[in-house]
């Protein structure tokens, strides 16, 4: 133990950051959106094959998610009384 870490150097520590600053245009890369629906990596790619998550643009080489679009889905999930994604 230490003064700057009393539980020790070991110990988990949790960080929580807020997205909500965020305008809807921003652009947020594949583990932000993770972050935000708790969804793994393979979960996500599977609600994309299957038409049930917002489409990605491309910025390069890479796959970004408005994340306005990602909010509105979330949101219509609990409107919509769903929170299942397996079907």
């Amino acid at each position: 133990m230490n003064a700057t870490n009393p539980q020790g150097s070991n110990a988990a520590k949790t960080v929580f950051v807020s997205y909500s600053h965020l305008p809807p245009e921003a652009l947020i890369c594949r583990n932000t959106v993770e972050e935000l629906t708790g969804f793994s990596a393979t979960t996500l790619l599977r609600l994309l094959k299957e038409g049930r998550f917002p489409q990605p643009v491309m910025v390069g080489r890479k796959r970004r998610w408005y994340y306005g679009e990602v909010i509105n889905w979330l949101r219509s999930l609990r409107n919509n009384g769903e929170g299942r994604t397996n079907g």
